[in-house]
């Protein structure tokens, strides 16, 4: 019985990955707070969004809601999410979807402010709801899951879990016992029939514990467990939570590269009854109940900004023997353009569209233009309120000019501790100086990284986490490089 309940848990979760080479969520963006207080998030449903994807928001660590959804033309959906300057706003996705017969929900994973514990239930969230009495072998209302819930940290991850009971008891009688847990399963182990779990059950010392345990087949066909690290457990209004370290699955040698290519995990829940036998020592499992999946999405949608900063557009420029503008823009909060329009001159208006939609860094903009101009101005905007102005004239200056170096960016994301001196390169720079600073949400400055001169057009510096001499907590930050009138913002996370 052992062997088939784990085969069962492995192929299950093994169709799931199979299932992430799917991705509904694609160039996903954000505005800056518009006229109607609200963010405009967009991305591109290749479903065109016949699979009702749901987007969710939080405002400072709230009960998550549901935003309203458009679909804008083809692929491209929008969000409404409101917003207030200066709030720390989280939004995610989440589509449930069926597979080959199952249900299977895709969804952003929502990230939880700080590491309280246990965390409240409406910071995690809902993977999906179940249905009572539909048991697998055994049945018993503590073992029959109702739903689910998840969320993340850079430190750790968190499972809730509701039963038909209302209650987790993990002892029947001396020789009968009950075990929850949430399973986790990486696309990236070299191991195919290989899944994590944290298990919640009575401690039989020999047998088992509460713990994050790893679970495999061997060569010869039989199940192997291993207990790889400890778990936080609590029973709370009703509802089961689990937590555990990111480090300790991640330092497992078995769990696999992460992040992965997906940037994903599978997620299901499962309970089992386990009975022993005291003369053998056997132990027969019957399989419960188990929660609906889900591929989780470990993108952190996180919009934190006090006042809204103008976009800057930098090297405009057009091109006479293409007839082509183009320019490259640059938005401090990473907000899109709602308008990035080239006005000819007593002619027409040509919109510009962006080669990548990674608004972190500088992203190039280009169209072409009908005929070779005297004269245009750019217009851009990332509000639909407030415009940015830039005149281009034929007269006073090239047609076409060579655009100055555009700065990049090249590092680890998340940076993990432990794994010091951080490597960070610098390309498209100048000679002269140069400035690398650390902001946080709040666009407080905290230090400077590397202030000096660029003799090349790149700059490799190896950083150890610090500024002033203090260790960086773990968040998110921003990167911020400045020369000569040109700046780039890069986004990333410092994880424990």
């Amino acid at each position: 019985m052992k062997r088939t309940m784990l085969l069962l848990v492995l192929a299950f979760l093994g169709a799931l990955l199979a299932a992430q080479d799917y991705n509904p969520y694609l160039n996903m963006m954000h505005s800056a707070r518009c006229a109607d207080g609200n963010l405009k998030v967009r991305w591109d449903d290749v479903s065109g969004n016949f699979l009702g994807t749901q987007c969710l928001y939080s405002a400072e660590g709230s009960a998550w809601q549901q935003a309203a959804v458009e679909q804008l033309s083809g692929t491209q959906m929008q969000a409404l999410v409101p917003y207030t300057y200066g709030q720390s706003l989280r939004y995610r996705l989440r589509t449930e979807i069926t597979y080959q017969g199952e249900s299977l929900v895709y969804m952003q994973t929502p990230f939880l402010n700080a590491d309280s514990w246990p965390p409240t239930l409406n910071s995690l969230g809902q993977i999906g709801t179940d249905a009572t009495g539909d048991s697998v072998t055994v049945y018993d209302d503590v073992l029959d899951f109702t739903g689910s819930w998840f969320g993340s940290t850079p430190n750790k991850l968190y499972s809730a879990l509701g039963n038909a009971a209302n209650s987790f008891p993990t002892m029947n009688s001396i020789t009968s016992y009950n075990v929850y847990g949430t399973i986790i399963a990486n696309p990236a182990s070299v191991v195919d029939t290989l899944a994590f779990a944290m298990l919640y059950t009575f401690n039989i010392p020999g047998v088992i514990s509460p713990g994050l345990y790893k679970a495999s087949i061997d060569d010869t066909g039989m199940p192997f467990y291993e207990r790889i690290g400890d778990i936080q457990s609590q029973v709370l209004g009703g509802k089961l939570y689990l937590a555990c370290n990111w480090a300790d699955l991640t330092g497992d040698p078995d769990f696999g590269a992460w992040p992965n290519a997906y940037n994903a995990l599978a997620i299901s829940s499962l309970s089992m009854r386990m009975a022993y036998n005291i003369a053998t020592g056997d132990i027969d499992f019957g399989i419960g109940d188990y929660s609906l999946p889900a591929a989780l999405l470990f993108a952190d949608n996180h919009y934190d900004v006090p006042v809204n900063d103008l976009p800057q557009a930098l090297n405009l420029t057009v091109n006479s023997g293409s007839n082509t503008v183009s320019f490259d823009y640059l938005d401090a909060n990473g907000d899109f353009p709602l308008q990035a329009d080239f006005v000819i001159t007593d002619g027409p208006t040509v919109s510009l569209l962006p080669e990548s939609y990674d608004y972190s860094q500088s992203v190039h903009f280009t169209a072409v233009l009908p005929y070779l101009p005297a004269s245009g101005q750019l217009l851009l905007s990332d509000n639909g309120v407030d415009v940015v102005q830039v005149n281009w004239d034929g007269v006073d200056a090239p047609m076409e000019t060579v655009p100055a170096p555009i700065l990049s960016c090249r590092m680890a994301n998340p940076l993990r501790w432990g794994s010091t001196p951080y490597s960070i390169a610098l390309d498209g720079l100048e000679r002269g100086p140069v400035n690398v600073e650390v902001f946080n949400l709040r666009g407080q400055n905290l230090g400077s990284l590397y202030a000096g001169t660029a003799d090349a057009a790149g700059l490799e510096l190896n950083w150890d986490g610090q500024l002033g001499g203090n260790a960086l907590d773990s968040g998110l930050y921003f990167l911020r490089i400045t020369q000569n009138g040109k700046a780039l913002n890069r986004k990333f996370v410092l994880a424990r």
